[in-house]
């Protein structure tokens, strides 16, 4: 006898199962999300269903990275070399960071 090869069957997902899914997948974007990501996202209202959030999460973000390319992470940069943030008095002055804004508008 042949044997015969098995062929993967098509698992239709009901209503319950689409939400617990979407509910998991919501919650694993929160975990690892960057502030850039989560700024993109910021205005979703989660009260018109978890499938709904989703699906919006991933235009949104679908739209940025169209825009951007990639999401820009926000890069730190110093104005003054820590050498020269000495002044006359030996004190040492305060060095000053600048963020780029991560998401032009």
């Amino acid at each position: 006898m042949a044997k015969r090869k098995s062929s993967a069957k098509t698992i239709h997902l009901t209503h319950e199962m689409r939400i617990k899914k979407a509910i998991n997948e919501f919650h694993h974007f929160l975990s690892t999300a960057t502030e850039a990501e989560k700024n993109v996202v910021r205005h979703v209202k989660v009260g018109i269903g978890p499938e709904a959030v989703m699906q919006e999460i991933r235009r949104l973000l679908g739209e940025s990275m169209a825009k951007c390319k990639v999401i820009p992470f926000p890069q730190e940069r110093k104005r003054k070399n820590a050498d020269l943030a000495l002044c006359r008095n030996g004190k040492i002055e305060p060095t000053f960071l600048e963020l780029d804004k991560g998401i032009k508008k």
